[in-house]
C-alpha cells in the first residue's frame, strides 16, 4: 500500500515538474473511465452533435490547467479519477445548456423570430450550413449593438443559467434582472434585421 502511495507521490512530482512522460501516465489513469462514462453520458443521440472524444480532451485541458496553477492537490489514483468525472460531468452539462439554448433560437426563428422565453427544446437541422449561417449572423448583429453587462446577460442566459444565478453573479436582485431582460428581449426583436422577420 506504501509503495502504491509512494509511487503515485512520485508521478505527481514529476507531473508538475511539466514532465511530459508523467502527464501521460497521469492521463492514462482515468482517460478510460472518463470515456466510458462521457459514451454513456452522450448516448446515441447526443454523439450527433458531440464526440466524446472531445469532452475527453476538455477534461485533459481543464485538469492539467488546474494542476499546473496549484489549484487541486490530486492525492490518489481514485482521487484524480473521481476529480476528472466531476469535470466531464461539468462540461457535459456546459454543452448541453448550449445546444439548448441554441435550440430555442433556432425555433424562434422558425416561428415568431426573436428569442424564445420557453423552455421547450426543438431539434436543429443538422448539417445546415444555411440555417447555421443565419443564426450566427443574427448573434452577431444582437451582440454589436449590446453593452458589456448585457453581453454577460445573454451568454449566461444561452448557457443555461437560471435568473437567480445570473443575478446573484451579477449582484442585482432577481426582479430588477427580470425586467432588464424583458426589455432587452424588446429591443433585440426591434433591432433583428428585417430579412430575419420573413
Amino acid at each position: 500500500m506504501d509503495e502504491t502511495v509512494d509511487a503515485f507521490a512520485d508521478l505527481m512530482s514529476r507531473v508538475y515538474r511539466d514532465d511530459r512522460r508523467a502527464v501521460a501516465e497521469l492521463m492514462a489513469l482515468y482517460e478510460p473511465d472518463v470515456h466510458r462514462t462521457a459514451r454513456a453520458l452522450l448516448g446515441r443521440d447526443l454523439r450527433s452533435w458531440i464526440d466524446p472524444t472531445d469532452l475527453v480532451q476538455s477534461v485533459h485541458l481543464q485538469l492539467l490547467r488546474a494542476l499546473k496553477q496549484k489549484q487541486i492537490a490530486i492525492s490518489s489514483p481514485t482521487h484524480l479519477r473521481s476529480y476528472a468525472l466531476t469535470l466531464l460531468r461539468h462540461r457535459f452539462v456546459e454543452q448541453w445548456r448550449r445546444r439548448r439554448c441554441q435550440a430555442r433560437y433556432d425555433e424562434s426563428l422558425t416561428t415568431a423570430g426573436g428569442l424564445t422565453q420557453g423552455r421547450s427544446v426543438a431539434p436543429l437541422r443538422q448539417g445546415d450550413p444555411l440555417r447555421e449561417a443565419e443564426y450566427n449572423d443574427l448573434v452577431d448583429h444582437f451582440l454589436r449593438k449590446l453593452g458589456a453587462e448585457d453581453r454577460r446577460i445573454v451568454a449566461m442566459r444561452c448557457e443555461g443559467y437560471l435568473i437567480r444565478e445570473i443575478a446573484a453573479a451579477m449582484g442585482i436582485e432577481p426582479a430588477t434582472l427580470r425586467m432588464r431582460i424583458s426589455r432587452l428581449r424588446k429591443r433585440l426583436r426591434s433591432d433583428e434585421p428585417a430579412d430575419a422577420r420573413d
